[in-house]
């Protein structure tokens, strides 16, 4: 098996983006990262492969944006 053949071949992916990736080092999203990412599923799209997208960075956002210094343990 080829890794590259086979996802040639996908007809599904699923794409998961960390918290790290997604913010700026806990600092905010990284919308310019975020945005290239959304260009890159939408040509997939396009392309007929369906795209899921899982993320845990919605927990760090909100931590961000409450001002915590750390993450809620309940």
């Amino acid at each position: 098996m080829n890794c590259r053949e086979d996802f040639a071949k996908a007809k599904r992916i699923v794409i998961k983006i960390g918290s790290s990736l997604l913010t700026k080092g806990g600092k905010g999203l990284d919308k310019v990262a975020i945005a290239h990412w959304v260009a890159q599923m939408a040509r997939l799209r396009k392309s007929g492969i369906d795209v899921i997208l899982v993320s845990s960075g919605s927990v760090a956002e909100g931590v961000w944006r409450l001002g915590l210094k750390a993450r809620p343990t309940t």
